[in-house]
Formats: C-alpha cells, structure tokens, sequence
C-alpha cells in the first residue's frame, strides 16, 4: 500500500485551477462579445458558443483525471462519452436570468455562467474518476479537501473515507460521491485497498489500504460525523444537523 503526497495533491490542484483560469476567459471574450446587446441576442450567442467551451476544457479535465488515476492505481482509466449539451444549455438559461429581471444585473448573470460552467467542466474529471474506480475492483475513492474552507456538506463527504464508488457492495451509500455543489474544490482521490470488520473501531470497522498524507478521515468521522449523524440520514440531513449546531 501506498501513501498519496502533498506534492501529488498539490499538482493535481495547480492543473485543476489553471482550466479554471482558462474557461472564465473565455467566457469572459465571449461575454464582452454581447455587451450591451439585448437578452434574447446575449442568450442565442451563449448557448451556441457555451457548450463548445465546457467540452473544450472539460475534456482537458479528463484527461488529467486518467492520468491522476492511473498514477496512483497503476491500471488504464476509464473515459466515457461526456459530451451533455443540454445540459450545460440549461444551465446557461439558468445563468443569465437576471438580464430578464426589470432591474438587470449583468455582473450577476456572468458570475452564475462562470459556477455554471466550472462545474461541467469538473464533472468530466469526476466521472472519469467514478467510472474508473467502479470498473477496477479493490479500489474506491475519497473526497480530500482542499482549499482554504471546508463546508459542512464536504466535511460530511470527506469523513467517509474511501467509500466512493458506484458498486453497490460498498458502504454509507456509494453513490453520493457524485454529489457536488458549485463551486466545490474537493478532491477526488482513487486508494487501493478494503474495509475490514472491527468491532473496537468507532465505525465498526477500519480502511486497510492506500492513504493520504494529511488526511485523517478516522478523525473527521468522530469530529464532523458521528455527532451528527442518525439512522437512516442522507448526507445532506447530517450536513444540516452539523451547520445548525454551529450557528447555536
């Protein structure tokens, strides 16, 4: 078993941010483009010109994401058809309905195209992560932090440790790895490795496998999850019961 470095988490962040950088200009060329013009015109250059963008450097997302996969488990990654332009043109729908409102906010409109699209963008890499774990048996991945703040949501998320997949076998329902919020800088991080019964662990079992330097997801479990958590909660239910508690 191996541990993932600081330095290997680091690289992967810098790549992420520089597509970042990369899409909010050229949606920023495209914007001032249709300046001034009128709602219905700024609509029907975007959803043209939109979709072509978030593939473009969603794509790149992609690829960086096989290559984080296949540097940490050592096997061919998994890349799907990825391509959803009706999605990503319902999101630019969304984006832009402040230019309808009767007091306009252009400044809004262009900040909810830029989430909108970022996170298109990032679902590439994640999917090619899901798929790739899902089709790889002994691996799972886990959602690392990352970033200057974490939100309760996150914290939830990252506490589970390497559970992430869509097998069905796997524990704290799989499948909600998936689940990203705008704007999230989680990191999805594929480990080798299994979960073992033990009835003297908090959990009632423990991760033997790859880790992550600085992430210490046993520690989140009893800080951000156990606290919070009751039979039969969603994610988003401990996440809630967690953020209250704070505000109290």
């Amino acid at each position: 078993m191996s541990e993932v470095t600081q330095a290997q988490l680091w690289q992967v962040r810098r790549l992420d941010e520089a597509l970042k950088v990369a899409i909010r200009r050229d949606l920023q060329t495209v914007w001032a483009s249709v300046s001034g013009r009128s709602p219905d015109t700024i609509k029907a250059v975007l959803v043209e010109a939109v979709p072509d963008i978030i593939n473009k450097y969603g794509s790149m997302s992609a690829s960086i994401a096989a290559e984080w996969f296949e540097e940490l488990i050592g096997e061919a990654a998994f890349i799907p058809d990825l391509y959803s332009p009706d999605a990503y043109i319902a999101s630019t729908r969304w984006a832009i309905s402040p230019l309808y409102r009767e007091q306009d906010s252009p400044a809004e409109a262009f900040s909810h195209l830029v989430v909108a699209s970022e996170r298109h963008m990032k679902n590439y890499g994640r999917r090619v992560l899901d798929e790739s774990v899902s089709r790889t048996p002994g691996v799972f991945y886990a959602r690392v932090p990352s970033g200057p703040t974490t939100c309760e949501f996150c914290l939830v998320m990252a506490s589970r440790g390497p559970v992430y997949t869509n097998r069905t076998t796997a524990k704290y329902r799989a499948r909600d790895g998936g689940k990203y919020h705008d704007s999230c800088d989680c990191q999805a991080v594929p480990m080798r490795g299994r979960w073992i019964g033990d009835p003297q662990h908090p959990r009632g079992y423990r991760w033997e496998g790859d880790q992550v330097a600085g992430y210490r997801f046993d520690d989140l479990y009893e800080q951000n999850y156990k606290p919070f958590h009751q039979s039969g909660d969603q994610v988003e239910q401990v996440a809630a019961r967690m953020r209250a508690a704070r505000k109290a």
